[in-house]
């Protein structure tokens, strides 16, 4: 498709020539350049003031969607989306505006947005109109540079048909293969515990001194040690662990970020991307405006600077040219030993790249891009999502001290306003990650620790750490009965729907676990699903919190009491959901679990207001400083 810039240049030329040959007197100064400039200038003003004000603002079809007021006469919301922090104006919009399922904005250059409201609209622009409504190739351009163009950009009959996906990704994303990585989630959050152990004054996690560290018994407490505290960076710390995690899991190669973080080539690259500075951002919204053959040529690429023997990618401004060579050659090391260890006779036993191997179906490259799409999105999100969760138990300590209760193993709290967590048969607590002789089973994460599984899916359905993402009309369409035009914007956006009173109810915006889970009375031996008095069987008690009724036991409930599959939204949902949704899920708890049974989380500052980062995921800018004591 011609670009608008090169269509006006090719008619200026052209006009140009015929007035020169059959009116040359027309020439201004008789000059072709000078006619043929002016030319350009007039017709490129007339299409820009057509393109970007008028047609957007008084006759383009969107402009009959209920739309929020004001707005920029050039510049649209831009200014609202920019300035307050990710989410917040489309949150505001979609409770505020009165709509039917759809709303309308425009950002920069008044490019128009329309987002759905409604489970029924997301219904359509993920599951019915799925291929209607791929990614755009802006957004393709830019992650893929970190991403790889794995799975993930498929689009069309390419991911219905894409060996790719059918292989490499759903394999390693396959539910029983995942139950098969938890005692690696186990490992990786053993070191990561003992790495933290260490951080602390007199404490070497690895001398034979500690207890822990030989295997010996100490009995669980659940008592600050001693009230020393010291403060970290979580964000850091979470980011090594999940690096560690999916590189074990996926191509059976421990990169030892928890160990040595200082002289981890692959994780300063990802730490580098994933935390851009503020001045990236101007750029990053450029590359969606601007042609990309224009965007190519500005002077926004960033220098490599080398330094020693390691690479350092300092910003000028924009571009992952660099770090993604970094990335790809850590990839095709990573391939070429896996192959010298399976022609050895090696398997150390079933991770994603051997399988992948195995199957014969891959070139070199394609492993390639498959490699980079798992340790990019298969790290970040939950080191990001980790971070949060760590955020919200620091300011709601009493979650954080129920979680910690259950996961000790400790008999439910005498105050009668607290409910408890388990049944009269008390549940074992735990397995210490301090002592090296323990692992975890799937039956022991999964369903022994009601509280915990409420926790993760109330902070995944809380915080998204990806709070909204890109769709485009591929042709003219509709949504929820309106019309679409070919090439519109579709605002996806978790943030918005993970919130919504009408699928959640009016506590929509609290941080609720209790809210995933079903309380069940026992009578004669059996149990019943009670809520509400009984009068809705499988549904949530209310109310929440302190006010829960005792006297029953819990049961983890998947729905969370939304009314619609599509309600929430953090892994999408539909045909073209994250297919890495349980690996996440259970990397996720079992990090998080040990860090609240050995730890105990607090705020550096309570007070403390900070920025968030947006990269691939949202998280706070420049990490989070919390405090952290020992627990017993």
């Amino acid at each position: 498709m011609v670009s608008p810039t090169l269509s006006i240049l090719m008619a200026s030329a052209a006009t140009t020539f015929a007035i020169r040959h059959l009116y040359p007197s027309a020439l201004v100064t008789g000059s072709s350049t000078i006619t043929g400039s002016l030319l350009f200038t007039v017709l490129g003003f007339l299409y820009f003031t057509y393109s970007i004000i008028i047609y957007p603002l008084y006759l383009s079809p969107l402009t009959r969607i209920p739309h929020p007021p004001g707005g920029n006469w050039i510049m649209g919301h831009f200014q609202a989306i920019m300035s307050e922090g990710t989410g917040t104006p489309m949150r505001r919009w979609a409770k505020n505006i009165p709509n039917d399922g759809l709303i309308h904005y425009t950002t920069a250059f008044n490019a128009g947005r329309v987002m759905p409201t409604t489970a029924e609209g997301y219904k359509e622009v993920l599951s019915t109109k799925n291929y209607e409504f791929p990614k755009p190739p802006e957004l393709a351009r830019q992650i893929t540079k970190i991403l790889g163009n794995g799975v993930l950009f498929a689009e069309g009959e390419e991911h219905r048909e894409e060996p790719d996906a059918g292989v490499f990704l759903q394999t390693s994303c396959d539910l029983k293969d995942i139950k098969d990585l938890y005692p690696i989630f186990w490992d990786k959050t053993r070191e990561l515990v003992l790495a933290l152990d260490g951080a602390f004054p007199g404490q070497d996690h690895k001398s034979s001194d500690n207890p822990m560290a030989n295997g010996s018994a100490l009995e669980s407490k659940g008592e600050t040690e001693d009230e020393v505290k010291i403060t970290i960076n979580i964000a850091d710390w979470v980011s090594r662990a999940t690096l560690d995690i999916v590189g074990t899991a996926a191509m059976d190669k421990s990169f030892g970020a928890i160990a040595n973080a200082d002289h981890n080539e692959l994780l300063k690259v990802y730490k580098t991307i994933f935390n851009p500075p503020k001045s990236a951002r101007f750029p990053v919204v450029l590359s969606f405006l601007l042609p990309w053959w224009l965007f190519k040529i500005l002077p926004l690429q960033r220098h490599n600077v080398i330094s020693g023997k390691g690479v350092y990618l300092a910003y000028k401004i924009l571009a992952m040219t660099e770090a993604s060579s970094v990335i790809k050659q850590v990839c095709r090391e990573m391939i070429q030993e896996k192959k010298e260890k399976l022609a050895r006779g090696e398997r150390s036993g079933v991770d994603v790249l051997s399988t992948a191997l195995d199957s014969g179906g891959f070139t070199d490259e394609e492993l390639v891009n498959q490699l980079m799409t798992f340790l990019a999105a298969g790290h970040e999100t939950t080191a990001s999502t980790l971070t949060w969760a760590i955020y919200l138990l620091c300011t709601n300590l009493d979650i954080q001290a129920r979680l910690r209760e259950e996961l000790l193993g400790s008999s439910p709290s005498s105050n009668a306003d607290t409910p408890p967590t388990h049944s009269d048969t008390s549940q074992p607590p735990l397995p210490n990650p301090r002592d090296p002789s323990t692992t975890i089973t799937p039956h022991q994460l999964d369903t022994e620790f009601p509280y915990l599984s409420a926790v993760c899916s109330e902070v995944l359905r809380h915080t998204p750490v990806v709070p909204f993402t890109l769709r485009y009309s591929a042709k003219d369409n509709t949504i929820q009965g309106h019309f679409v035009p070919k090439g519109t914007t579709v605002v996806v956006a978790p943030a918005v729907t993970n919130e919504s009173e009408e699928l959640w109810g009016d506590d929509a915006e609290v941080l609720d676990p209790e809210r995933w889970l079903i309380r069940e009375e026992v009578a004669n031996g059996a149990a019943a699903a009670t809520a509400n008095g009984g009068a809705h069987p499988g549904k949530r008690t209310k109310p929440h919190g302190p006010q829960a009724p005792r006297g029953k036991i819990l049961r983890f409930d998947p729905s969370g009491g939304a009314t619609s599959n599509y309600a929430f939204l953090t892994f999408l949902s539909g045909p073209r959901s994250c297919i890495g949704q349980q690996f996440a899920r259970a990397e996720f708890a079992a990090i998080l679990a040990g860090l609240v049974r050995c730890f105990e989380w607090s705020m550096e500052d309570p007070e403390m207001e900070f920025e968030t980062s947006g990269g691939l995921t949202v998280k706070p800018r420049g990490g989070l400083e919390v405090r952290v004591g020992r627990v017993v």
